[in-house]
């Protein structure tokens, strides 16, 4: 079986709770392709979450940006795991950024990703003001715009 059919039943396995079967098949899937990094990245989380064996989940989050230093469920993981787990919150932005900024790129070389519009697009939305989204009364919103230096919605006491 080739990896991705291999990470499949994983997926599927794991789905049905089936976890020490499923971590079976991930490490049946990486016997069959090492870098493969969807499977790095799924055990990675597999191992951060159900075995809670944060060591090994970074092991192979690692792994998988070595192999894909683009992958973009990794790249999310392993942010989420260094903000959470390693309290390292600039590894994490770090992470985030490389994500945003391969996005962007994607976007930016793949024309099947933009809109085809020619024309404008004939829906407009407008929204309310917040104070009409909570209920405030509107002659309540008018005290609070013309009351100076106060904030908020002026009450009578």
């Amino acid at each position: 079986m080739a990896a991705m059919e291999l990470l499949r039943c994983g997926k599927d396995l794991e789905v049905r709770g089936e976890v020490d079967k499923a971590e079976e098949m991930y490490r049946l899937a990486l016997a069959a392709d090492p870098e493969h990094a969807d499977t790095l990245s799924q055990l990675g989380l597999l191992m951060q979450t159900v075995r809670s064996n944060n060591d090994a989940a970074e092991n192979m989050y690692v792994r998988a940006l070595k192999a894909d230093p683009s992958h973009m469920d990794t790249l999310q993981n392993y942010a989420i795991f260094l903000e959470e787990v390693r309290g390292d919150v600039a590894g994490a932005e770090k992470m985030y950024n490389i994500a945003l900024n391969t996005h962007a790129q994607t976007v930016a070389h793949d024309d099947s990703a933009r809109p085809k519009r020619t024309e404008p697009h004939p829906i407009s939305i407008s929204l309310p003001a917040p104070a009409v989204l909570l209920g405030v009364p509107r002659h309540a919103r008018a005290d609070a715009r013309h009351s100076p230096g106060r904030r908020g919605i002026r009450r009578d006491r």
